[in-house]
């Protein structure tokens, strides 16, 4: 442990000096802008740290020996009582550099969430990676945000998307001792609207099961009576299938747990007609379910669902639909987050939107409920009479 005059300048290093500007010094040294010149180095102070590791720290407000000397005692002091906290010393690299890392480190995510990922970092380093991370501040989020949406037309969900892991960037970098703290925490994200909620009429269920025929038909039965997420629908194979007992066997893809859910009497004479025709183990498609191959049937259905008159929706609005029916018909919440594999109730609320009809009829229940409550109330009165 001490103090020593650590010089920076390549000229200096083999002089005996304590940083006092001689006639020992180089001429050829470099110059500030105002002519005087640079400083040739520093006092640090070196010690070992709590976890025995030698530090060499050097500290701005250090000018001399004995401000290194008397730094070094308090520090000395401080690791004796267990409270040592030594500055962070790193190469802060750039924003575009740490993503790399970043990115990197999760690359064994799903494939969905990966490319996620991936694209919204790609849209951060467009215009911030230049910057090192310790120079992002609020203000120039706040002009990466303001630019986002005005230059490229971006939607307040992009961008909160983008903040999202923009925040969660910063938070790793500081649990890595990078940064300090994370400069997204004080930033409000956007506001969105929401969108007009699409559930299916009973007039278009009955032309789309009327119109439709074959594997079409089944994929989308299979969302619209089950619940399957797209990707879900296309790994189904003849043996997650008991018709015995009316029951399929699954992997979720987002969650990753083993999930055996009934169906209905209906949905089973579907399956039963549909694998009479069906020479493959894959019900649907053989090819590997990868992110391009969901992608694809995405805009597939979205294509045929226009093309039957159905604008505005998507294979993922029938999931949307599954648990909304579910609430319309009586069924418990509990009972529908179990059958979408959620975690959380407030999840499957994302998914449960009540008709209009449904809440008129909750209406008329109640108003109906509070005159009869009433009435009793004036029965109750008169007999005291």
């Amino acid at each position: 442990m001490g103090v020593r005059y650590r010089r920076y300048l390549s000229g200096c290093k083999n002089i005996s000096c304590k940083g006092k500007e001689g006639k020992h010094c180089p001429s050829d040294r470099p110059r500030n802008k105002n002519g005087e010149y640079k400083t040739c180095g520093a006092w640090v102070v070196e010690l070992f740290d709590e976890s025995s590791r030698w530090k060499t720290i050097a500290f701005r407000d250090v000018r001399c020996k004995r401000d290194a000397e008397k730094r070094l005692a308090l520090l000395i002091g401080d690791r004796e009582r267990g409270i040592l906290k030594l500055p962070m010393k790193h190469n802060i690299p750039t924003l575009d550099m740490y993503c790399r890392e970043y990115l990197e480190s999760y690359k064994n995510d799903k494939e969905n969430t990966r490319l996620t990922r991936g694209n919204a970092v790609r849209g951060i380093i467009k215009y911030l990676g230049k910057y090192k991370l310790d120079k992002i501040n609020e203000f120039i989020i706040e002009k990466y945000r303001i630019e986002r949406k005005e230059k490229d037309s971006v939607s307040n969900v992009t961008i909160n998307s983008q903040m999202k892991y923009l925040s969660h960037i910063f938070n790793t970098a500081v649990r890595e001792g990078i940064i300090d703290k994370n400069p997204c925490t004080g930033i409000k994200r956007y506001k969105v609207k929401q969108k007009r909620d699409r559930i299916l009429t009973g007039e278009e269920i009955a032309h789309i099961t009327n119109s439709l025929e074959g594997k079409d038909r089944l994929m989308i039965l299979m969302s619209l009576f089950v619940g399957f997420r797209l990707n879900e629908t296309l790994k189904l194979e003849k043996k997650d299938i008991d018709l015995d007992k009316n029951l399929i066997t699954f992997v979720p893809s987002k969650t990753g747990k083993l999930m055996v859910v009934p169906m209905s009497d209906f949905l089973a004479h579907e399956i039963k007609e549909y694998i009479k025709d069906c020479p493959d183990e894959r019900l649907f498609d053989n090819r590997e379910v990868n992110y391009p191959l969901v992608k694809y049937y995405s805009r597939y259905f979205s294509n045929l669902f226009t093309k039957l008159g159905i604008d505005n929706f998507t294979y993922h609005c029938l999931r949307h639909c599954f648990s909304t029916f579910h609430s319309d018909s009586g069924s418990d919440p509990f009972t529908t987050q179990s059958l979408l594999g959620h975690s959380s109730l407030a999840q499957t609320a994302v998914y449960t939107h009540k008709k209009i009809d449904a809440k008129r009829k909750a209406i008329e229940e109640m108003t109906e409920h509070v005159l009869n409550m009433s009435k009793e109330t004036k029965i109750k009165t008169l007999c005291k009479k």
